[in-house]
């Protein structure tokens, strides 16, 4: 029989969760069931507390085995109200193909930019268009019936019409493009960008202050070195200026998003070795008026293969949330990144995740977008493909990625601070149980990890306040971990959170009261 284990607890005084408490989850989608592969490459607001992601999956109308766009909407705590998709005849139609590729209209209907592929190797750039309630209005697509025109991102313009920004083989090597239309998607006028030599990309595009555009993106100024790329265009996508920075070797493009001091924020990676053996992610703020470095800063430790997709202000002077994914070292395999940080550029914090389960350890993904959530979190989705060390069990797909996460950053709130974790499991919360709850004197505890679990150092618990002070932490025995017994008559009435992790990984956390 196995002996319980007694944890006495320290005194804490109850601090009432403001801010950062929240509706969290994490989800995978699998839209229309098919076990096909799907990339979520934006996701927006619907409605108040709800969520549209969208993105491209393959659709098999048995028939045809096509690409196409999906819309899923969301209510607030992840389940699907409605899975909506576009269909374009003989074409694959792509919803996106950066990052940051949707936007919520003023009518409360979701705009993709994206891409069509026809018969006879046509590629042209796409607008598609999802009413309020998800059903599918419009796709338009522009070219020149000829060459290969992409499109990464669409935005609605102050006069009601729209932009779509990609880059074209049809002139020069490749460059970028901004094609403007009206509300009905009628082509206005059409821009490129570039030097006739070199590679030059467009995957980023927002308003500015006055009727222009901040343009971002990526030129190549040589075989081994790209450049981040900033434009910022009059009405009618005329530059006005374009800043062109990074260091020796290559830096991945440029995303923008205008902020409410009408500056534009800056979100990327910046190259510290050849082929992106080395880099570190990276954020800046540029000048409205003429490009210039307002504030720059570099984040986390040189690793291999890192960016941010996308960035954004929280509200304006509050600082921003920025997403991507990093390759950590000594983990081997892809993580979903989130950064948090103050309005001069300075980190609050920065976090990575992975996706876990009974039957995948270690489930590789990215971030692709990410949003700030009324109750004062953030919204992240991108995908997981599969196991990173394999085989990838049977039935997983490549999936629809969606993290919910506090505005701390926690899967369950109070993951910050005593841990110094920066690493969180997202789908493994049977792995900690707790009862009873509420309790008066003794919490029992039970841990329950997949069979090849492994761990960096021993196991820890420790019990936090919803604010993320610490209350108790001790390491684990190497054994007795099916009924353990906390003793919590020191605590004030209240709610605690209670978590396992080890040196490096953030595993499960429980909420539990103290009555």
């Amino acid at each position: 029989m196995t002996t319980p284990r007694v944890f006495g607890c320290v005194g804490a005084q109850l601090i009432i969760c403001a801010v950062a408490c929240g509706q969290t989850f994490n989800k995978r989608f699998d839209p229309f069931h098919q076990g096909y592969e799907q990339v979520a490459f934006g996701i927006e607001r619907n409605g108040e507390n709800g969520f549209a992601v969208t993105g491209t999956g393959y659709f098999d109308d048995s028939v045809y085995l096509y690409t196409i766009p999906f819309l899923l909407r969301l209510d607030a705590n992840g389940q699907v109200l409605s899975e909506n998709k576009m269909i374009g005849g003989l074409s694959s139609i792509y919803g996106g193909g950066w990052s940051n590729s949707s936007q919520r209209t003023r009518d409360g209907g979701i705009l993709i930019g994206g891409s069509t592929y026809n018969p006879g190797d046509i590629q042209n750039g796409a607008i598609i268009r999802f009413g309020p309630t998800g059903d599918s209005l419009w796709i338009k697509e522009y070219g020149d019936g000829v060459g290969e025109w992409i499109g990464r991102a669409a935005i609605q313009t102050k006069d009601q019409g729209y932009l779509l920004c990609g880059e074209t083989a049809s002139i020069g090597v490749v460059d970028g493009f901004l094609i403007k239309t009206d509300s009905l998607g009628n082509e206005q006028w059409r821009r490129t960008y570039g030097e006739p030599q070199w590679v030059d990309y467009i995957t980023s595009v927002d308003t500015t202050a006055d009727d222009g555009f901040f343009v971002g993106g990526n030129f190549r100024i040589s075989q081994f070195n790209s450049e981040l790329r900033v434009i910022r265009t009059d009405a009618n996508g005329e530059p006005l200026w374009t800043k062109l920075w990074g260091g020796p070797y290559n830096e991945p493009v440029a995303q923008v998003f205008t902020k409410a001091n009408g500056n534009a924020l800056v979100s990327g990676t910046w190259g510290y070795a050849p082929d992106f053996a080395a880099a570190r992610i990276y954020m800046a703020e540029l000048n409205a008026s003429d490009g210039s470095i307002v504030w720059q800063h570099e984040y986390g430790p040189s690793i291999d293969i890192c960016t941010l997709y996308s960035g954004k202000e929280v509200r304006p002077g509050e600082g921003h949330i920025a997403t991507g994914y990093a390759f950590e070292p000594n983990t081997n395999f892809f993580k979903g990144q989130l950064l948090r940080t103050a309005d001069n550029g300075d980190s609050l914090w920065m976090r990575n995740y992975f996706y876990y389960d009974s039957l995948m350890t270690d489930g590789v993904g990215e971030f692709k977008d990410v949003i700030p959530t009324t109750d004062g979190g953030f919204i992240a989705c991108g995908f997981t493909w599969g196991s990173y060390t394999g085989p990838t069990p049977p039935n997983y797909s490549q999936d629809a990625w969606v993290v919910k996460v506090d505005s701390l950053g926690c899967i369950v709130p109070g993951c910050n601070g005593p841990m110094g974790i920066t690493s969180q499991i997202t789908n493994m919360g049977y792995a900690l149980n707790v009862y009873p709850n509420p309790v008066r004197d003794l919490l029992h505890v039970g841990i329950k990890l997949p069979i090849g679990f492994k761990t960096e150092g021993p196991l820890v618990l420790t019990i936090v306040t919803t604010d993320g002070k610490l209350v108790r932490q001790e390491s684990l025995p190497t054994s007795a971990w099916d009924d353990m017994q906390i003793d919590v008559t020191g605590l004030l009435v209240g709610t605690y959170t209670i978590h396992l992790s080890d040196a490096h990984t953030w595993i499960a956390g429980k909420k539990f009261v103290v009555e």
